[in-house]
């Protein structure tokens, strides 16, 4: 389904999660989505008190909904596709790895066996490639390994968005690395390519 949300930004939402947040009219979006909104009306919130001295607003969600819980088989189905996807994507997984190694952040375990290293130091060896290879990308991942210049992303669109990208190395296997490289040139060297997450890209199957 089709959704704008109030800060004006448009998204096609799957609400095939656990969760979804419901507004007071009975929209419904994931938890993407959610958190999205909460950092920009924050922001937003910030701006104004800044300017008239007001409090901040209160937030526009009225309640968080339970969707039914998954399926034996939608549970199988996942830790297999864990399981195989870690192997397909362990030549993979070692190069992110030894970005972590140098990169001088946290590390924690993350959705679907995968490593997320978060804080990534500046002056470090990773943060340097990030700003200068990378263009000054937040996050990137490689393997089940992910790497990110926040605090924490837990449950934010950055997490989304990596772990579309854990899905991609999960089924192309060693082949992902080649892929992206490729998918870049062919956009004339655009991090905005084929192999970005977004609409009609793969995205993690969501708890």
């Amino acid at each position: 389904m089709k959704y704008t949300d109030p800060t004006g930004h448009e998204w096609t939402v799957d609400l095939e999660c656990n969760t979804v947040w419901e507004y007071p009219d009975g929209t419904q979006v994931p938890d993407y989505v959610y958190y999205a909104e909460q950092a920009a009306q924050r922001e937003q919130q910030q701006i104004s008190a800044n300017k008239i001295g007001d409090p901040p607003l209160p937030g526009q969600w009225e309640k968080q909904v339970q969707q039914d819980p998954p399926t034996v088989a939608e549970i199988i189905t996942e830790v297999v596709f864990d399981t195989v996807g870690q192997v397909r994507s362990l030549p993979n997984t070692i190069i992110g790895l030894g970005f972590a190694v140098f990169s001088g952040g946290d590390w924690r375990f993350g959705p679907g066996g995968t490593i997320v290293v978060e804080n990534v130091k500046p002056n470090s060896p990773t943060r340097n490639f990030m700003n200068s290879v990378l263009g000054g990308s937040p996050a990137f991942t490689v393997g089940y390994v992910i790497l990110t210049k926040e605090d924490d992303i837990r449950g934010t669109v950055t997490e989304y968005h990596e772990l579309g990208h854990v899905t991609q190395s999960a089924i192309l296997g060693g082949g992902y690395i080649p892929a992206y490289i490729g998918a870049w040139l062919a956009a004339g060297r655009n991090w905005n390519n084929a192999m970005e997450v977004g609409r009609g890209h793969p995205t993690w199957p969501r708890r």
